[in-house]
């Protein structure tokens, strides 16, 4: 995994993350399937899970396998994740290594709070970061930052 200072992505690498776009956007009941939660004749509450649909899950494989989650304090950025994700006009300027945090932020919470990218999917904040790197991309291209 690399630091977010050793983070710099090719062109194809980028391409290849952004294809997901299109996979990620169908409704919620065809990315996930939430369960548990329900109480058994033994008065025992099953624990909540989550299962994820076979696209979502190659493209957590490929955000790692690209190098798109990198090493950094991410719970400690947790707060700035949250303005960035939230302002579309920061989202549009956001450069690629912020956007790749806050995949990472997503990616890594969701190990911690079961269904927290269930929620990120539902919410369309997955497909947003990935429609920023698709637009950071093209601006590459055209030389500007």
């Amino acid at each position: 995994m690399a630091t977010e200072e050793q983070f710099n992505p090719s062109r194809k690498q980028v391409d290849d993350l952004v294809a997901y776009l299109d996979a990620l956007t169908g409704p919620a009941d065809t990315l996930f399937t939430l369960g548990g939660g329900d109480r058994g004749p033994d008065g025992v509450i099953e624990m909540p899970w989550v299962e994820y649909s076979k696209p979502v899950m190659s493209f957590v494989q490929d955000a790692y396998r690209l190098g798109f989650v990198i090493d950094f304090d991410w719970p400690d950025w947790q707060e700035t994740a949250v303005g960035l994700q939230q302002s579309p006009a920061a989202m549009r300027r956001a450069i690629l290594v912020d956007l790749a945090k806050l995949l990472t932020v997503h990616l890594r919470k969701d190990r911690f709070v079961t269904g927290h990218l269930a929620s990120a999917l539902r919410n369309g904040w997955i497909q947003d970061i990935l429609w920023s790197m698709r637009e950071s991309a093209e601006n590459l291209d055209e030389g500007r930052p």
